[in-house]
C-alpha cells in the first residue's frame, strides 16, 4: 500500500485542509500491511506485533505457538477458537452454512441480472457504441460475471 515506508504499521491522521488544524484528535486510521511484518513469533515484543502475527499466521499457527501467544494474552485463544470451525458449535456451522448459501444464491441472482440487463441495452440499443462493445466484451469472455 506503502512502498515508500518500511514499516508495516502506519498511522494516519486527518487534517483541515485549509488551516492545516488536527480538529478531529481522536479520529485516525492505522494501516497493517502484513505482507511488510517479517518477524518470527519469537522476535514479538508489543501487542502490536502480536496481532499482526496473529492476522499474518493464524492459518498455520501451531497449537505450540498459539500457546506462546495466549501466554500473556488469552485473547489470542478466543479470537483463534471463534475462527476455527472445529471449535463451533452445531449451530454456529449451520448458520454459517446458511449465510455462506445465501451469499452464493444472491450472487447468482445478481449474475443472471447483469446478464440480462446487458442482453437488455443490445437488444433495445443494437447499434449504440455502448451495446456494441458490451457485447463484444461479453462475447469474448472479457466481462467478468
Amino acid at each position: 500500500m506503502f512502498e515508500e515506508k518500511p514499516e508495516y504499521l502506519s498511522t494516519h491522521v486527518l487534517l483541515d485542509a485549509k488551516r492545516y488544524t488536527r480538529d478531529l484528535k481522536d479520529f485516525y486510521f492505522s494501516f497493517l500491511e502484513l505482507p511488510k511484518f517479517k518477524k518470527t513469533i519469537d522476535q514479538l515484543e508489543t501487542l502490536v506485533d502480536k496481532w499482526a502475527y496473529f492476522f499474518k499466521h493464524a492459518s498455520d499457527t501451531t497449537p505450540e505457538e498459539l500457546n506462546k501467544l495466549v501466554a500473556s494474552h488469552l485473547i489470542f485463544k478466543e479470537v483463534y477458537n471463534a475462527l476455527n470451525p472445529c471449535h463451533w458449535t452445531e449451530k454456529e456451522l449451520y448458520a454459517y452454512e446458511q449465510q455462506k448459501k445465501q451469499d452464493l444464491d444472491e450472487k447468482a441472482i445478481l449474475d443472471d441480472k447483469l446478464t440480462t440487463s446487458k442482453l437488455e441495452i443490445y437488444t433495445l440499443y443494437p447499434h449504440s457504441l455502448l451495446s456494441v462493445k458490451l457485447m463484444e466484451a461479453f462475447f469474448q469472455g472479457l466481462l467478468v460475471d
